[in-house]
């Protein structure tokens, strides 16, 4: 995993984590008691140290020459504002009757900066797959990338709504043994590829799993 905070981002460095498969979790997804550490991490290296790093880790990882693919832009932005703008429609409400008419701007600026955060988060999100290994990015100032074999993939849940069913997107969940990765609104076709590339990458790799 690379992490890229906004301290790291401005010093052009990686602080790179390595997470260790669990034989299982806690209360709500924690680890059990006396399981250890379970991440090792590498910290302030070069982009060109963290690929190299990468490819020590992981063998045959390119991740420098990674295509990714972004989410629907519209959707994931629109259903967010959305969930912004039904808090604020009433409170904006009652404060322009409650004390002045000028708190019904609440909800135009408020939409706006959402709107600001929303397409910030969404320009960071992204998935792919090149070769053995799957990457998906999330962040907002800093980024935080996830590569993973795609053998080691456990489950690929694909969940649609209807709105969603008709205009082809689909929330694709990667469940690692580690942790569960989400990216939402993806393209159905997507999904379904990188579900069936896991699942023969898992039944057709002679890699040791461990």
């Amino acid at each position: 995993m690379w992490k890229q905070n906004a301290v790291a981002r401005f010093f052009k460095c990686i602080n790179i984590q390595l997470r260790q498969a669990s034989a299982g979790t806690g209360v709500e997804g924690g680890q059990l008691p006396g399981g250890g550490k379970s991440s090792f991490i590498v910290p302030a290296v070069t982009p060109d140290q963290a690929n190299e790093l990468s490819a020590e880790f992981m063998p045959g990882c390119e991740a420098a020459s990674t295509v990714w693919s972004p989410v629907d832009r519209r959707r994931y932005i629109l259903i967010k504002l959305v969930l912004v703008a039904l808090p604020l429609l009433p409170l904006s409400m009652l404060l322009a009757i409650a004390v002045s008419w000028k708190f019904v701007l609440v909800l135009p600026l408020g939409l706006a900066l959402a709107g600001l955060v929303f397409n910030r988060c969404w320009s960071k999100l992204g998935y792919g797959v090149n070769g053995d290994y799957g990457f998906v990015r999330q962040g907002f100032i800093g980024t935080v990338t996830t590569i993973f074999p795609m053998f080691k993939v456990q489950r690929v849940d694909i969940r649609q709504t209807p709105i969603q069913h008709r205009k082809g997107l689909a929330h694709l969940t990667i469940h690692l043994a580690s942790h569960s990765l989400k990216v939402p609104y993806v393209s159905m076709r997507d999904a379904s590829l990188f579900r069936d590339l896991a699942l023969y990458q898992a039944e057709s790799s002679e890699q040791p799993w461990y």
